[in-house]
């Protein structure tokens, strides 16, 4: 059976609904944890079950929460080291995941069957990037010409807002410190 174009629209319109309540309502995962969801215990839970081991645990300078650094691949072949960090009242704010840089091209194709893909930067040769969006989460993609490792970083939007503060401030502090030795 054959749809008149409104109605093909209008199912599709429907799909896409249904596909970021979904997202909204189950949230982003990333090793088994949620991102804005999941807290610290709710990580130590998935690390045991995937049997990586805390490496550190300190307080993020960003978030102002616990910051937790894990090895051991939770299940991702060519997974080196995670760092998880929290908001100060619990969930997780985000995830950083340092991986081989040969599987870019594998892990990308796999978010964007999951994500929606922002903007993305493959050049022949250089530094290989893609942002990609799932309602409040934005995924960075990472990887150096020059490095053997790439990362893969998800985050809610108030984590970016904030590390960009973060960052002006430290590029500030380190002018000044330049400044009052000269």
């Amino acid at each position: 059976m054959k749809l008149n174009p409104l109605t093909q629209a209008i199912a599709a319109t429907a799909l896409v609904c249904a596909a970021l309540e979904g997202i909204a309502a189950d949230g982003v995962h990333v090793l088994g944890v949620g991102i804005g969801r999941a807290d610290v215990p709710a990580l130590e839970r998935a690390a045991r079950g995937a049997g990586a081991r805390e490496t550190s645990r300190d307080t993020s300078a960003i978030t102002g929460g616990p910051m937790l650094a894990y090895t051991g691949d939770f299940g991702l072949p060519g997974l080196h080291k995670t760092i998880f960090l929290f908001w100060p009242d619990g969930p997780l704010a985000a995830a950083s995941l340092d991986l081989d840089k040969g599987r870019y091209d594998q892990v990308l194709a796999a978010l964007k069957q999951k994500y929606t893909l922002v903007t993305e930067h493959r050049p022949l040769v250089g530094n290989r990037s893609a942002v990609l969006r799932a309602g409040d989460v934005e995924i960075r993609v990472t990887a150096p010409h020059l490095s053997f490792s790439m990362q893969v970083v998800y985050a809610q939007k108030r984590f970016w807002s904030q590390l960009a503060e973060f960052e002006k401030k430290q590029d500030a502090d380190r002018r000044r410190q330049q400044e009052a030795r000269l």
